[in-house]
């Protein structure tokens, strides 16, 4: 149902019937099952759908083919057909008491045991597998759970009934790179992950108790895990003191790449290639407000950081199709809004121009939109705010990457891919801003570029987009900063100013060598000027009280670190963070949202944020609350740029990342391999002599340092 021509309905499970004549096609996309008759074998007909859940992706008959169980990874549900009706007669639901109403269980496999008094079900989000108690007089029912690996996917039984064989998609044990032969890098960080199949005797009921406790604990779903107080009322939204939260997500960092060079937090100088002088404002702020150095990105890549960074979590299909994607098998970016390059959305015939958005003439009256196979079924934190009636404006987030075919504009560019971010607009309309441009390393952050090139009358500081948008912007900072004025324009207090605001901050992702780009510290300190940037103009502004900034990066891209691939930069500006803190507790992704949360008084998405722990330096009052004014960085170092073919005199070798470089595709995030990327990246600036080192420890090695300095 609701099918648009051209798009895919994402089948994945299938099941049928031993005599052949009935075939159940679970779709991902639409939320349900295909029923196809194939009486006629050679030639199937259509014959109807089932609706049952988000994400169906396991289905599983009995051996008397009257009952067809569906697994519902988005809907945490088990549903029921009768075969002989296709009706959904039945639903089970797999989360927890505690957890009711919180997604997260999500269901990847089913298997029965072998007198189908129990069904068992993989639940991926819990490391554990469900047992149903199938003969009860009242129907299916949830006992238990059993602790499994991380990411259990599918489950069989023994023929005698003794044991489960699960298999563990992402292993049983937390893993980390170790120095690799010379040439032989990892590549990504989901080349750690390794699957494995575990062998699980079946509990006895007596023992199902105690191995259900300790399934939930290890999925922090316990009521110590969930804190009946918020322990930011003092300062909330509620409280009336922070009133406005800014989130800006930035691209690819790990914590030494850029903070290693400061001695009060756990870095490795030796692998800070963007420090101080290439990152002023970063360094600054990390300093006047709170070091985060064990912190912790939850997304590999960016693929599914940017569900993590906006929904707390990762959904089945993102889990699934994020290696596949990236072991580049075919698979497209699906991951912001965009399945197999259709804005999910949907889009109007007429843009706010007035002028058709398509030149296809299947769009000739506007794009249909489809379910998101992307989406978390808890919603983004945007969903989140406007379904508690907050002010929102979003700069950045999920917009599409325009498609076009010999100058025939299919897909429009820059247009918002969800319906939650529409309508866009200029000037404060709508909720996303169409002024402020997408990822693309050809338009700057800051006005760094156009500060130093009006300065010296030399244009070498310059990027090939130089003025954009109706307001002829010339970076993403100034279209925010314009529509920012507007806003403290329209009412000086500030009460224009949204509760929540957005903003997608890119370049630091850097375009490695390609000739005639800048270079990657070129890139990053634009980068960094933007946020300094963005932090002056609030800081000096009517709502600097009652605001706080968050900053993280979608995924660390598995650059160099002492620690883990996985950590990476953190930053929170506030008034009421304590000056100068130091912060050696764990955090992670969500962790930053779940605070996000409680500040804006917004209820969580899913198990994930409900049961993280929040960051919690901050103070009752706004002690911090001096204006900022951002540091211009070194003009040098902004117009650094790669030469060239052919023209690197000074070092031959600097040819072959220029090479390298240009064989790579920028166009959007993560299309460059990460590795040999990261190998450009440090060669550009340590030299071409100097060997990327590899991160020979793992995330543990930070509590050595933190309990050294729980005075902090």
């Amino acid at each position: 149902p609701g099918a648009v021509p051209g798009t895919s309905v994402f089948p994945l499970a299938i099941a049928a019937t031993k005599d052949g004549r009935r075939v159940y096609a679970g779709s991902e996309r639409d939320g349900g099952l295909y029923v196809i008759d194939a009486s006629d074998a050679a030639h199937p007909k259509s014959a109807g759908f089932i609706s049952t859940g988000v994400n169906p992706d396991a289905l599983l008959l009995n051996k008397a083919q009257t009952r067809l169980y569906v697994g519902n990874a988005g809907s945490d549900t088990v549903s029921i057909i009768d075969t002989a009706t296709d009706k959904v007669i039945g639903t089970v639901l797999l989360r927890p008491e505690i957890a009711h109403d919180l997604a997260g269980a999500t269901p990847t496999g089913l298997a029965f045991s072998p007198d189908e008094e129990k069904l068992y079900v993989t639940c991926g989000d819990m490391n554990a597998v469900a047992v149903i108690d199938m003969d009860e007089p009242n129907g299916p029912e949830l006992r238990g759970y059993v602790p499994t690996g991380w990411y259990p996917s599918a489950v069989a039984v023994s023929a005698d009934g003794q044991h489960l064989f699960v298999a563990d998609a992402k292993g049983v044990e937390p893993r980390i790179p170790h120095d690799q032969p010379k040439g032989k890098g990892l590549g990504s960080p989901l080349n750690l992950i390794e699957g494995v199949v575990t062998m699980l005797a079946v509990p006895h009921s007596k023992e199902l108790p105690a191995l259900t406790q300790r399934a939930l604990a290890a999925a922090r779903l316990t009521p110590a895990d969930f804190p009946r107080d918020n322990p930011l009322k003092d300062i909330d939204r509620q409280s009336g003191k922070i009133t406005h939260v800014i989130y800006i997500i930035k691209e690819n960092r790990t914590y030494d790449q850029v903070l290693g060079d400061l001695p009060q937090g756990n870095g490795d100088p030796n692998r800070c290639i963007f420090g101080r002088e290439v990152t002023p404002n970063l360094h600054a702020l990390a300093e006047r407000f709170v070091l985060l150095d064990n912190f912790y990105d939850s997304g590999d890549v960016s693929g599914d950081g940017w569900s993590w960074s906006t929904q707390a979590s990762a959904n089945e299909n993102v889990t699934r199709n994020v290696p596949y994607k990236y072991s580049n098998r075919g698979r497209r970016y699906d991951y912001e809004g965009q399945n197999n390059d259709y804005p999910v959305g949907g889009f109007p015939a007429k843009g706010v121009d007035g002028q058709p958005l398509s030149d296809d003439p299947r769009f000739k009256e506007g794009a249909k939109p489809i379910p998101d196979v992307g989406a978390a079924p808890g919603g983004h934190i945007w969903d989140m705010a406007l379904k508690q009636k907050l002010s929102y404006r979003n700069y950045g987030f999920f917009v599409s990457e325009g498609i076009s075919r010999g100058g025939v504009v299919i897909i429009p560019d820059n247009y918002p891919n969800m319906k939650a971010l529409q309508p866009p607009g200029h000037d404060l309309d709508g909720i996303t801003d169409i002024d402020f441009r997408r990822f693309d390393l050809d338009y700057p952050d800051s006005d760094v570029r156009k500060i130093l090139s009006k300065q010296t009358g030399d244009d070498v500081y310059l990027t090939p987009k130089r003025a954009l948008g109706k307001h002829h912007a010339s970076s993403r900072f100034r279209e925010w900063k314009t529509e920012f004025d507007e806003m403290l324009a329209k009412d000086p207090s500030g009460a224009a100013v949204p509760a929540l605001m957005t903003v997608r901050f890119c370049t630091d992702h850097t375009a490695g060598m390609s000739a005639g780009k800048h270079t990657p510290r070129s890139m990053v300190a634009d980068n960094d000027f933007a946020v300094g940037q963005l932090v002056e103009a609030v800081s000096h502004s009517a709502i600097w009280k009652n605001t706080a900034i968050f900053v993280v990066e979608d995924d660390a891209q598995n650059g160099p670190d002492h620690v883990d691939i996985h950590r990476s930069t953190c930053y929170i500006i506030s008034p009421y963070i304590k000056a100068k803190s130091v912060d050696h507790s764990y955090q992670n992704t969500v962790s930053l949202i779940h605070t996000m949360e409680l500040v804006l008084d917004l209820p969580p998405m899913n198990q994930f944020d409900a049961s993280s722990p929040p960051i919690l330096d901050w103070d009752k009052a706004p002690t911090n609350s001096e204006p900022y004014t951002a540091v211009l960085p070194d003009e040098k170092i902004v117009a650094e740029a790669a030469p060239m073919p052919g023209r690197a005199a000074a070092d031959p070798k600097v040819d072959e990342l220029v090479k390298q470089s240009a064989a790579m595709d920028f166009t959007h995030a993560d299309r460059a391999p990460a590795e040999e990327l990261n190998r450009i990246i440090w060669a550009s600036v340590k030299g071409t002599q100097s060997a990327m080192p590899a991160t020979p420890s793992g995330p543990m090695e930070a509590g050595k340092k933190r309990a050294k300095d729980d005075d902090d």
